[in-house]
């Protein structure tokens, strides 16, 4: 369940990292920034950790925009790790709040 949540969250991070990928579709720039803005902060500290990108998900490194959205979604060390880390640094109440807003 944790998986699919911060899946679609790195996903939304992802495609909102390279503007000119959804240029003719700005309402979905706005929906990432939404979803980013009620991320738990502390959730931040895996999500952007970039170290967990290359050490999980080698196979990730040189896609792009919404390729590399879905690679991460699929490469399950990888979420297993971000998972675990939000485990570890969100209460059981900032958890939930990720699983409601991106589950």
């Amino acid at each position: 369940m944790h998986i699919v949540a911060i899946s679609s969250l790195l996903l939304a991070i992802t495609t909102s990292a390279l503007p000119g990928l959804l240029h003719d579709e700005s309402h979905y720039t706005q929906e990432v920034l939404d979803n980013i803005h009620h991320t738990p902060y502390c959730a931040y500290v895996c999500i952007f950790d970039e170290t967990y990108q290359s050490r999980f998900a080698p196979e990730c490194n040189k896609l792009e925009g919404m390729e590399l959205g879905a690679c991460y979604c699929r490469a399950d060390a990888y979420q297993y790790i971000v998972d675990q880390c939000v485990e570890r640094n969100c209460s059981r109440g900032q958890r939930k709040k990720v699983l409601s807003d991106f589950g």
